[in-house]
C-alpha cells in the first residue's frame, strides 16, 4: 500500500513554505465579493471558486473592460459556449444513445468549462473524458442519468477527492464485469486506477479531519468508494461505504424529524434540504440500501425493526392510480425496503458478521446452526401478522400502478416507458414472491400458485436483457436489475424449467450489478439444480414442476476469495429414503 501512495507527497495539497510576496501591480478584474474582503480572486466565471469553495455569495464580475486591453465595445461580441463535446467536464452527446436507456432530453444541458488545468497529467484528462463520455453512461439508468451525468461532473470542478476518484473510474473498462487484460493487477492502467484512488481516499480524509468536507461531498465521495471496491470484488469494504453513507443521511435527516400526536416521528421521503443534498443522491442511497440487504446485512433486529416503520405517512397516502413512472418507482423502492427491513427484523438465523475463519474476509452466510431450515435470504416466521400488512402494501402498489403498466404495453407507448414500467413489474414481481414464500419449504408445497407470476418474471428479464445487449448496456451497473430477481426463481421457489432458463439468462451475458455477480450467481445455481435434480426420475419429472421437499437442499452457506476468484459452497440435502430424516452435506468449489 506504500507504494501505491508514494506519489501523494507530489499533490499540490503539500504545506509550502510561506515566502515572502513579490511586489506586483494590482489586478482590478476579480469579483465584487472578493474586491470587499480584499482577497485574491480566481477570476472563475460566473462565479469564482473562492466564493464558491468558502460558502460566500459571489457577486459576480463589474461589467467595465479594462483600458489597458484597448477593446471598445463596438469590437466586443457575444461569446457563444462552446459544444459539450469540447469541454473537458461535458458528456459527449454522440455517445448518449449508446449507454443511456433513454434518449436525450429536448434541452441540451451545458457544463461550464474548467477555469484552469484541473489536470497534472495528460492520463487523468483522457481518464476523465472517459467517465464523462461513456462510463457516466454504464452507471446510470433511466431514474438516476442526472446524478453520474450531471451531479458527479459537476462536483469535480470544486472538490479534488471527487475528481480523483472519478478519475479512477474512468481508467477502469466498466464494459466487462470485472478487470480486462488492459486493467487486471499490475497493468499500468490498474496502477493508475489505484494511484488515483489513494489519492482521493487520502484527501478525503484529510478535508474530514480538518472540517472542510460537507456532507454532500462525503456522500458523493461514498457513491464513488463504493463502485471502486465493489468492481474489483471487495464487497465487504463496497459494503461499508453504503452504511457509511446511510449513518450520516439518517443523523442529517434526524435534525428535520417532528413527533407527531401519538408520539412518533414523521418523517418524509426525499431530501428535507434539497440545496443541500440532492434527491438523486438520496435515492441512490435507497437503492442500494435494498441491494446489500440481499448480499448481506450485520444490523441488528431492532435496528431492521425501526427502519421497518419509515416512510408510513407516505404508505398510508398512497395515491388509487399513479401520476407518473418516477413518482411510482419512489413507492415501489419504498414498499421493497420496508419489506426486506421487515424480513431481516424476522429472521431466525440472523448472523451475517464476517466470520473470522472465512477466506479473505468475505461475508459467510449461514453460521448459525445446522439443526433449523436456513434459506439464503428469506428464512422467516410465517406466524406474524406484519407478514399480511406487508402484502397489501405491495398489493396497492399493484392496483395504483396497473394503468400506467398497461399504457406502456400499448403499441403507441414509447420503448422507454415500456422498459421502465417492465423494471418496475420485474421487481414488484421479486419482492412479493419473496414475501408470500412464507419460509424455506413454502415455496415447494404451494401448487404451483405463482407459477405464472415466475414465467412473467423469467419472460421480463429475458426482454430487458436482450434490450441490453442490443445498446451495449452490459458489464458492470449501479443500480439492482436481473440478477436479484433471478434469484427468486432458482433459490427460492425451485421451479426446474424456469431455473434453468433463470441459470441460462445469467450465463449468457455476463454483468455485474453492484456486487450481484451474475456469472458466479448462474454457476452457484447451476450447482445447487444438478445437485437436488440428480435423484429425480425422469418420468416423475414431468409431473413434478417444482424441486420436492425431499430433495430440497436447506442451509445454504457461501463465502467468496476474490484473490483466488472462487466460491466455496455447501448445504443439507435430505438423503432419498431415510426413515430418520437422515441428510448429508454437499459441498463444492466454484470457480468464476
Amino acid at each position: 500500500m506504500a507504494e501505491k501512495v508514494a506519489d501523494l507527497s507530489k499533490l499540490d495539497t503539500e504545506v509550502k513554505v510561506k515566502k515572502t510576496r513579490a511586489s506586483k501591480p494590482k489586478v482590478k478584474t476579480g469579483c465584487q465579493t472578493c474586491k470587499i474582503r480584499r482577497v485574491k480572486c480566481d477570476e472563475t466565471k460566473p462565479s469564482c471558486l473562492r466564493c464558491v469553495r468558502f460558502g460566500h455569495q459571489c457577486d459576480g464580475y463589474s461589467n467595465k473592460s479594462p483600458s489597458k486591453l484597448g477593446l471598445s465595445s463596438k469590437s466586443s461580441r457575444t461569446l457563444v459556449p462552446k459544444s459539450p463535446t469540447q469541454s473537458p467536464l461535458s458528456p459527449a452527446t454522440s455517445h448518449l444513445n449508446a449507454f443511456s436507456p433513454i434518449s436525450s432530453c429536448a434541452t441540451t444541458k451545458l457544463y461550464p468549462s474548467p477555469p484552469r488545468n484541473l489536470f497534472q497529467t495528460q492520463h487523468e484528462s483522457e481518464a476523465f473524458q472517459t467517465f464523462c463520455t461513456r462510463t457516466s453512461y454504464q452507471l446510470s439508468s433511466a431514474f438516476s442519468s442526472d446524478l453520474w451525468t450531471r451531479l458527479m461532473v459537476q462536483a469535480c470542478e470544486t472538490d479534488p477527492s471527487i475528481r480523483h476518484a472519478v478519475i479512477a473510474i474512468g481508467a477502469l473498462n466498466l464494459t466487462t464485469p470485472l478487470p480486462g487484460p488492459d486493467s487486471s493487477v499490475g497493468t499500468l492502467k490498474h496502477n493508475f486506477a489505484f494511484r488515483q484512488y489513494s489519492k482521493a481516499l487520502c484527501l478525503l480524509r484529510r478535508d474530514v479531519a480538518g472540517g472542510m468536507c460537507d456532507l454532500r461531498t462525503t456522500l458523493i465521495a461514498c457513491l464513488l468508494f463504493y463502485c471502486f471496491e465493489s468492481f474489483h470484488g471487495y464487497h465487504e469494504l463496497a459494503i461499508s461505504q453504503v452504511y457509511s453513507g446511510l449513518k450520516l443521511i439518517r443523523e442529517w435527516t434526524t435534525s428535520y424529524y417532528k413527533p407527531d400526536d401519538s408520539g412518533r416521528r414523521r418523517t418524509r421521503i426525499g431530501s428535507e434540504d434539497p440545496y443541500t443534498v440532492e434527491e438523486d443522491i438520496l435515492r441512490a442511497f435507497s437503492n442500494l440500501e435494498i441491494q446489500v440487504m440481499t448480499y448481506a446485512d450485520g444490523r441488528s433486529r431492532e435496528a431492521h425493526e425501526h427502519y421497518r416503520h419509515i416512510g408510513q405517512e407516505t404508505i398510508d397516502d398512497m395515491p388509487p392510480i399513479f401520476g407518473s413512472l418516477q413518482e411510482s418507482r419512489v413507492v415501489l423502492e419504498l414498499v421493497i425496503r420496508r419489506s426486506m427491513h421487515w424480513l431481516r427484523s424476522t429472521m431466525r438465523l440472523q448472523n451475517f458478521s464476517t466470520p473470522s475463519g472465512s477466506p479473505n474476509g468475505s461475508p459467510t452466510w449461514g453460521e448459525a446452526s445446522d439443526s433449523h431450515p436456513f434459506s439464503l435470504f428469506f428464512d422467516v416466521d410465517p406466524t406474524f401478522e406484519e407478514r399480511l400488512e406487508t402484502m397489501k402494501e405491495y398489493e396497492r402498489w399493484d392496483d395504483a400502478f396497473r394503468p400506467l403498466l398497461n399504457l406502456s404495453r400499448s403499441r403507441s407507448a414509447p420503448e422507454e416507458d415500456f422498459l421502465l414500467a417492465s423494471t418496475l413489474r420485474l421487481h414488484w414481481l421479486s419482492g412479493y414472491l419473496s414475501i408470500a414464500s412464507n419460509n424455506s419449504y413454502s415455496s415447494l408445497v404451494n401448487n404451483g400458485r405463482f407459477t405464472t407470476e415466475l414465467e412473467e418474471l423469467v419472460g421480463i428479464s429475458r426482454i430487458l436483457l436482450g434490450r441490453g445487449e442490443e445498446v451495449g448496456n452490459g458489464g458492470f451497473v449501479f443500480d439492482m436489475q436481473i440478477i436479484v430477481p433471478l434469484m427468486t426463481v432458482g433459490w427460492i421457489y425451485r421451479h426446474r424449467a424456469l431455473r434453468s432458463e433463470a441459470i441460462e439468462l445469467l450465463l449468457r451475458s455476463p454483468r455485474k450489478e453492484g456486487v450481484w455477480d451474475g456469472i458466479v450467481v448462474g454457476k452457484i445455481m447451476a450447482w445447487l439444480a444438478r445437485i437436488e435434480e440428480e435423484g429425480l426420475d425422469d418420468e416423475a419429472s414431468e409431473d413434478e414442476d417444482y424441486v420436492p421437499e425431499w430433495a430440497a437442499a436447506r442451509c445454504i452457506k457461501m463465502s467468496f476469495d476474490t484473490e483466488r476468484r472462487e466460491a466455496s459452497v455447501s448445504c443439507l440435502q435430505p438423503v432419498r429414503g431415510s426413515p430418520n430424516g437422515e441428510e448429508v452435506r454437499r459441498e463444492a468449489i466454484i470457480p468464476w
